[in-house]
């Protein structure tokens, strides 16, 4: 069985509120590239300091409310 879930988050940010930060997101391996080419077409002022995408495995995931393990928990 397969589940589908779709989230849209909205953060809108002054210079002043924040100088860094930092965003991490757990998805299907397939997704990557997909996401970050959606993250850095709206996140993109064309300014220095913009950010940085980086992409990383995840080795383990492991849910704390049951101990579920493996690609489950995203779902």
């Amino acid at each position: 069985m397969c589940r589908s879930h779709e989230r849209t988050w909205f953060v809108r940010l002054s210079s002043d509120a924040c100088r860094s930060g930092k965003i991490e997101i757990a998805i299907q391996d397939e997704d990557a590239s997909k996401i970050a080419d959606i993250i850095q077409q709206k996140a993109s002022t064309g300014s220095e300091g913009d950010g940085i995408i980086f992409i990383s495995p995840i080795e383990e995931a492991v849910r704390i409310k049951d101990g579920t393990r493996g690609p489950e928990v995203l779902l």
